[in-house]
Parts: structure tokens; sequence; C-alpha cells
């Protein structure tokens, strides 16, 4: 019950602490990578399948404020990492997934992989 109480003091006084300097607080996301064939996006760009862009779920695309935002991409069970932007919605996703482009989705695994989890965050 202590080791909580610390901990959850050290939490809330880091998060005071970047607030006060005006860093922002990033809140991670996990959930499952996929690929597809990309095009024009809802962001209203013609993309590539070489272009590192993600699709992410309705839910957190709203009405395209995350448009053109840059993620950090983690697998955990490599640690491999990729930087990425959002500029498409995918509507099978759920608010941790993200479908990726195929060029993204190679730095982390084979595409016959089809899928593998992952977390992230905006930047």
């Amino acid at each position: 019950m202590m080791l909580f109480k610390i901990i959850t003091f050290f939490t809330v006084f880091t998060c005071l602490i970047l607030s006060a300097l005006g860093m922002p607080i990033t809140r991670s996301r996990s959930g499952r990578a996929t690929w597809y064939d990309v095009g024009r996006g809802s962001c209203g760009k013609m993309n590539a399948n070489s272009d590192l862009i993600v699709a992410i779920a309705q839910s957190i695309y709203g009405n395209g404020e995350h448009c053109n935002q840059n993620i950090k991409i983690i697998d955990p069970t490599t640690g491999h990492t990729a930087l990425a932007m959002v500029r498409d919605t995918c509507p099978s996703c759920q608010p941790g997934d993200l479908d990726m482009s195929p060029a993204l989705f190679q730095h982390f695994k084979s595409l016959d992989a089809g899928t593998f989890n992952m977390s992230w965050y905006f930047l």
C-alpha cells in the first residue's frame, strides 16, 4: 500500500513539473498493427505505399484534428521504433490499433505476418 502511494505521488509530481515546463504529457496507446494499400486518405492527400503513414480509428480521428500529426510506434517484442504521420482513418480499427502503409509495416515485420502488437503515441 505504501509503495502504491509513493508511485502515485511521483507520477502526479512528474506530470505537474512537465506541465509547468510546458512539456506535453503523452498518452501511450496499445493495439494491433495491420497494413493496407494506401491512396487518397481521409486527410485529403494522395499517399504512396512507400510513405510512412498510418490510418487511425475513427474515434480518435474525430474531425481530422490529428491529420498530418506525427506519431512514434514501438514494437515491444523487438524494441524497434518508427515515426509516421497520420493521413487516414481505419474503419475496422479499435482505438489503439493502427493500419500502416506497406513500407511502414515492413519496418517492423514482413507483410506476410499480417499483424503484430505494438504501442504508439502522438508527438
